[in-house]
């Protein structure tokens, strides 16, 4: 039974749906239906789910077949691994979750970050690693956690275990953080730009892509950060650290 006190702070973040801005409501809708389209009926299912001071409530996991704007939560996808940060302060998860991007970035792999304003840490994704829909349960979740511990052997431990089990619940991409009411967008996408090194997790022994390189490039160096910054498909030089800070809602460090 719902309260009326629950049902008006539903109510409020609903009309805050409505209010957002058309771009953003168009952004989620394109990701719903490649979802729909790449994904089984078991694999992607949605709900509507809200926290309020640690209550928490949802509806039933359904098949998003039809369009509802006020769908803010999924089921995690048997090909996706997380990394999020859950029991330290902002400050301290920007820090970590940017080492693990440039660790991504010298590995190749394709990644993308999604944060909200107000919340304690931004989410690492990873898609496609179609070798973890193959495993049991057990296996499905050691294997994330091998993975992690080969990108960064010292900062894996930071990780929130839980979203490793499968069928777990993830705030949807481009819709208002179930528990904070803000966006939550796409601070930036990694894309390689060669084929993607195969990774087994520890299972099998990796099998790596070698590159042949036409000439080096100077990585430059971020003014604010001291860090190497990265280079991105629109060949442009970027700041990992300056990309995750929340008072940076635009990426500073650009170098045309």
């Amino acid at each position: 039974m719902i309260s009326n006190n629950m049902a008006m702070n539903i109510l409020k973040r609903r009309q805050l749906v409505e209010k957002e801005p058309k771009e953003f409501a168009l952004k989620r809708e394109k990701w719903l239906s490649y979802l729909r389209v790449h994904f089984s009926y078991e694999d992607f299912k949605v709900c509507e789910m809200y926290n309020f001071d640690g209550e928490v409530i949802k509806t039933e996991l359904y098949f998003e077949q039809f369009r509802n704007k006020y769908i803010n939560t999924r089921r995690k996808l048997d090909s996706e691994t997380v990394f999020e940060i859950d029991k330290l302060p902002q400050d301290q998860t920007v820090k970590i979750i940017s080492e693990i991007c440039l660790a991504l970035i010298r590995n190749y792999i394709h990644f993308a970050v999604f944060c909200a304003e107000n919340s304690r840490s931004p989410h690492i994704r990873i898609y496609d690693f179609e070798e973890l829909r193959e495993l049991d349960d057990f296996h499905h979740e050691q294997a994330q956690l091998e993975f992690w511990k080969s990108i960064s052997p010292a900062l894996w431990k930071f990780a929130d275990r839980s979203v490793w089990s499968r069928g777990h619940l993830l705030q949807l991409e481009f819709a208002l953080h179930f528990k904070h009411g803000t966006p939550f967008n796409l601070v930036f996408e990694w894309i390689p730009t060669f084929e993607k090194q195969e990774i087994l997790f520890g299972i099998k022994e990796q099998k790596k892509v070698l590159v042949p390189r036409k000439r080096k490039e100077i990585q430059p160096i971020c003014e604010i950060h001291g860090t190497k910054m990265y280079k991105t498909i629109e060949q442009k030089w970027l700041c990992a650290k300056c990309s995750l800070e929340e008072k940076n809602a635009k990426i500073k460090c650009v170098n045309n």
